[in-house]
C-alpha cells in the first residue's frame, strides 16, 4: 500500500510524501526510516490535535511528522 501510494504521488506530480507517527512506536518509526523517512523534526502534541478520539494512555505522546522525497 505505501509503495502504490508513492507511485499515485508521482503520478500527481508531488515531490514527496509527509506522515504523521505516534512518537511511542519506536519500532514503526523505524520501519519507516528503513523505507527512506526521515523525521524532518515537527511534531504536535496528542492534546492538541483536532478530532483526536480518546484520551492517551501514555504521558507527553505525540504525532512525529516524517517525510520522504519522491524521485
Amino acid at each position: 500500500m505505501m509503495y502504490a501510494a508513492e507511485e499515485f504521488a508521482l503520478e500527481k506530480s508531488c515531490d514527496r510524501i509527509v506522515i504523521s507517527v505516534i512518537s511511542t512506536r519506536s519500532e514503526l518509526i523505524a520501519w519507516y526510516g528503513r523505507h527512506g523517512y526521515v523525521a524532518t523534526g515537527r511534531s504536535i502534541a496528542f492534546e492538541d490535535i483536532e478530532g483526536r478520539f480518546g484520551d492517551p494512555k501514555v504521558p507527553d505522546i505525540a504525532l512525529i511528522e516524517m517525510e520522504k522525497m519522491l524521485e
